[in-house]
């Protein structure tokens, strides 16, 4: 039988030991409520990885999920699709921004799911991965259960679910990479499964109770032209070949997307190089810790600033009329107010129930009061600064770092009115 026939039928619901089959194409989406998680974890060499945090073996910060279900598996509920017979592929295509690429592929995941197994089920499988669709793609690398090297799913007796994760080994010359050379922005991923515990015929209907499906997720179906079928020629089931669940009708399609995940990283992501939001609203491409020291924002390992979203940086706006506004500098001179500098406040902290950003008086930048801008006031700040006075503290929060000293230097660059 097809992975999903277009014939409605009613399906028996005995899964008793013993139990056999009706033969016949039909549709077979059962609900598994999962008794037991476990997670097949393994390298294209062959290594049973035991870090439950592995994303790949790229540097962690330059590692981006991808997937059109919860990329943490954390559900315990999930539907079988218990009608899929051998080689048969459940597959995914993800889009991504062109500015990633090249990317490499980390890790290639597939959940697959046993329905009251009355025996343990062994399931050999294959993981493959195009270049854009599979079918106006490129097929790149394609990896085969051998139970040597990479071994055979093998599930017990039960309702449970074990997650394959498969990651390329760092020493393996065929390293996964997609250049994106046709244009597409999409890369695809798909499992296959060579051979079920137990499955008598090309297209007779694999014993529910007796194997391994791959599963969709109960979430609704969110990507119905980014999941696909491959199915099987056979007698009155759904059509052959490849078709994403969009293309299926309504008694082929799904109801969920296919619980499938991969993680990828650019080729030119170097970990802890990124995005920094500095306090003025600009942004520059800098290291984390270069970042934090100017009191910017880091946005993430590979993160380019064409992609930070930076917010606008306010201060205290002085109206003529006494009253005081936090604003962008912007909207602030577009009201007819004065800006009083990025990170000022509206705080009155002598008491005199004017802002103190809004005083008039000597420039808030000429710290000696002389008239004039120079050396002097800004050491007259520092002084201040190291000595924790009040006076110092510019955004008045109780605290003395480099945000005062940024806001204070803003000022000085400002001038005097």
């Amino acid at each position: 039988m097809s992975f999903w026939s277009c014939l409605p039928l009613i399906l028996s619901a005995s899964l008793a030991l013993g139990h056999v089959e009706p033969q016949g194409p039909r549709a077979k989406p059962i609900p598994a409520d999962l008794d037991s998680f476990d997670v097949l974890r393994v390298s294209t060499a062959g290594q049973i990885i035991h870090d439950a945090d592995f994303r790949g073996f790229g540097p962690r910060g330059c590692v981006n999920d991808a997937s059109h279900t919860d990329p943490t598996f954390s559900s315990t509920q999930w539907t079988a699709q218990a009608g899929f017979v051998e080689n048969e592929i459940a597959a995914a295509t993800y889009t991504l921004p062109a500015s990633a690429f090249p990317i490499k592929i980390e890790t290639m995941k597939c959940l697959f799911v046993t329905l009251n197994a009355v025996v343990q089920t062994t399931t050999e499988w294959s993981v493959l991965v195009w270049e854009g669709t599979p079918t106006s793609g490129t097929l790149v690398a394609e990896y085969s259960s051998d139970g040597l090297v990479l071994p055979h799913l093998v599930m017990p007796p039960g309702t449970n679910g074990t997650l394959i994760e498969v990651s390329v080994d760092p020493g393996d010359p065929e390293q996964i990479f997609i250049t994106n050379a046709n244009g597409s922005n999409k890369f695809t991923i798909g499992f296959r499964i060579d051979n079920h515990n137990s499955q008598s015929g090309a297209c007779s209907t694999p014993p529910s109770n007796r194997n391994a499906f791959p599963a969709t997720d109960r979430d609704g179906l969110g990507a119905s032209t980014a999941n696909w079928l491959y199915a099987m020629n056979c007698p009155f089931a759904c059509p052959a070949g490849w078709h994403t669940f969009s293309q299926l009708d309504l008694l082929c399609r799904p109801t969920g997307d296919w619980a499938l995940a991969a993680t990828w990283s650019s080729l030119d992501c170097v970990e802890g190089f990124g995005a920094c939001c500095l306090p003025d609203g600009t942004c520059e491409l800098m290291f984390i810790d270069n970042c934090v020291a100017v009191g910017g924002t880091y946005q993430g390992d590979g993160v380019d600033c064409s992609e930070a979203d930076c917010p606008i940086p306010t201060g205290a706006c002085c109206f003529p009329t006494g009253f005081c506004l936090v604003l962008p500098e912007a909207d602030c001179t577009g009201a007819g107010g004065t800006y009083a500098g990025h990170g000022t406040t509206c705080a009155d902290n002598n008491g005199n129930s004017q802002p103190d950003a809004c005083e008039s008086g000597p420039c808030i930048a000429d710290r000696n009061g002389d008239g004039q801008l120079n050396f002097f006031d800004v050491q007259h700040f520092l002084n201040n600064w190291s000595a924790l006075n009040a006076s110092a503290d510019m955004n008045s929060d109780g605290q003395y770092n480099f945000f005062d000293v940024q806001i204070y230097l803003n000022l000085f660059a400002a001038g005097c009115p």
